[in-house]
């Protein structure tokens, strides 16, 4: 965690607040999705759990949009063709 984050984490009154901090802790975005890429080049496949879903979104709709990217790109190959 981030010291802010943790900062806030330490002082947050409510447990759903001390929850949404830790669900949205930006180091661990980061982790997931280097590990997402790294898995994503190797073609493996790739699933991902988390106890809130909205957590999730982020990390997905970039994926979405780089499996959109990819496809394009390969609709492009093929029509050179």
């Amino acid at each position: 965690m981030t010291p802010a984050f943790y900062r806030e984490y330490l002082y947050a009154k409510t447990n759903s607040k001390k929850r949404l901090l830790y669900a949205m802790n930006p180091v661990k975005f980061q982790s997931c999705e280097y590990l997402m890429r790294f898995h994503e080049n190797r073609e493996d496949k790739i699933i991902v759990f988390s106890d809130m879903l909205f957590a999730l979104e982020v990390p997905i709709e970039r994926e979405r949009e780089r499996e959109r990217e990819r496809e394009r790109e390969r609709e492009r190959e093929n029509y050179d063709c």
